[in-house]
């Protein structure tokens, strides 16, 4: 097992190296698309990890929000708590997001995290189990129109079609930024048909296969 180990090691230290080499000179490396915290699936994002990563590899800055926490009850206040507390200790490096569920305060939670220094809104509709035709999202839309700041959205696998819906949420919140993340794989053909080079909305590449990126791209 120690000599695989070793060997996947060897294998990563030669995709990053080749990597290197294709980023132009002076390139930034931003991440849009970073969790801290403990998953209810198990899945754990430390602080001090992602800060040598972010060594390693060069990255600049990342947006950065919390997981589907098991203290996530009510509205998230306590990991968004934790999601301002990384932002202040990375000094700037961490751009903190303020997830929502729309069942418990999504405005009074957003409204209190963007005061408290937050720079955008995170959305997962299926981690908290909504559609995008939800009449809820129409007032978190408005906050963010009036604040100024983006929107993330979850665009990954475990999604119904969900194109048709957030183009028709977006032309009558056309002054939010909008981000769809993991490329938009639940919806790639709809969404790109209905977002693809469309001012203030944009993709990011947080997916884990690069047959996604291609189909993507």
């Amino acid at each position: 097992m120690e000599q695989e180990f070793q060997r996947a090691q060897e294998l990563i230290a030669s995709y990053e190296e080749e990597l290197r080499k294709q980023l132009p000179e002076g390139a930034e490396v931003f991440d849009a698309h970073v969790h801290l915290g403990n998953d209810i699936d198990g899945y754990r994002g430390v602080y001090e990890e992602l800060e040598r990563i972010n060594d390693a590899t060069g990255t600049s800055r990342c947006f950065m929000f919390c997981m589907d926490e098991p203290d996530r009850h009510p509205a998230f206040r306590a990991p968004n708590d934790r999601t301002l507390e990384y932002a202040k200790r990375s000094e700037g490096r961490l751009i903190p997001f303020v997830r929502l569920d729309l069942t418990e305060s999504p405005i009074e939670e957003a409204e209190r995290c963007l005061d408290l220094g937050a720079r955008g809104s995170k959305l997962h509709p299926r981690a908290q189990r909504f559609l995008l035709n939800d009449e809820r999202l129409a007032p978190v839309f408005a906050v963010a129109a009036e604040r100024r700041v983006p929107i993330l959205i979850h665009g990954g696998r475990g999604l119904p079609p969900i194109a048709d819906h957030l183009a028709r949420l977006f032309a009558q919140y056309p002054d939010v930024q909008l981000i769809i993340a993991h490329a938009g794989i639940a919806d790639l053909a709809g969404l790109a048909g209905r977002f693809g080079g469309k001012a203030g909305v944009f993709f990011d590449t947080s997916v884990w296969s690069p047959v996604d990126l291609l189909d993507f791209f």
